[in-house]
């Protein structure tokens, strides 16, 4: 899938966020996928800051949060393989398995685990359910995160998701479909403490636009 020319889903950046907690990455040791225990509070980390990229699918959140991390020589996270490493299997199998509401604790588990695992600063790219959850939304706010909507208009972005070479999406079904999910999702984003149009831009333009935007608002 490219992003006006550039590929999006480029190599994967995962900094092992989970290599120093003690931790195994597996399942919870019952044969069943990681939970989210709401009663464990985060620990938040002295000078460590936190940006995390919101948005429907093909928004661009992993490519242009890679580029991101590299310009601001950041640590980068893609929750949703974060899920795949602690829960040893593909996104798409733990929809085809489990169902979507399974997949969504493992998804708030996750989070509350990358978000607790941090000891530097980090850009976070939220997949596109992901926001939509105010548990998630919570667990941003009290790690005192920085969200940023990365916005396009939906014709846009479906030529994105349909595109030669795009990655398989368990939610990618039709273009109505696509455009209903978009339509409840969207005020939820409008959530998010900004909004960046990557309508029209490539991801090198994206990336240096949204670090001169977080200069400005004295996050950097």
């Amino acid at each position: 899938m490219f992003l006006n020319g550039e590929p999006l889903g480029s190599p994967f950046l995962f900094a092992g966020i989970f290599a120093d907690t003690g931790d195994p990455i597996s399942h919870d040791g019952t044969g069943s996928l990681s939970r989210y225990n709401p009663r464990k509070k985060l620990v938040l980390v002295p000078q460590r800051k936190i940006v995390c990229l919101v948005g429907f699918m093909a928004a661009g959140k992993t490519t242009i949060g890679g580029r991101l991390a590299q310009r601001l020589r950041w640590e980068f996270v893609d929750l949703d393989r974060a899920i795949e490493e602690m829960e040893r299997m593909a996104v798409s199998e733990i929809f085809s398995r489990s169902g979507q509401a399974v997949f969504r604790n493992a998804e708030t588990a996750a989070l509350e685990r990358v978000l607790s695992a941090a000891k530097k600063s980090t850009v976070l790219a939220i997949g596109g359910g992901g926001f939509a959850s105010k548990e998630n939304q919570k667990l941003l706010h009290d790690a005192q995160a920085i969200t940023i909507h990365l916005d396009a208009p939906v014709d846009e972005l479906w030529s994105r998701a349909t595109a030669a070479g795009a990655p398989e999406r368990p939610l990618l079904t039709d273009r109505a479909t696509f455009a209903a999910l978009w339509q409840t999702r969207i005020e939820q984003f409008r959530r998010a403490d900004h909004e960046f149009s990557t309508s029209g831009k490539d991801v090198e333009s994206c990336a240096a636009e949204i670090e001169q935007m977080l200069k400005s608002k004295g996050v950097l």
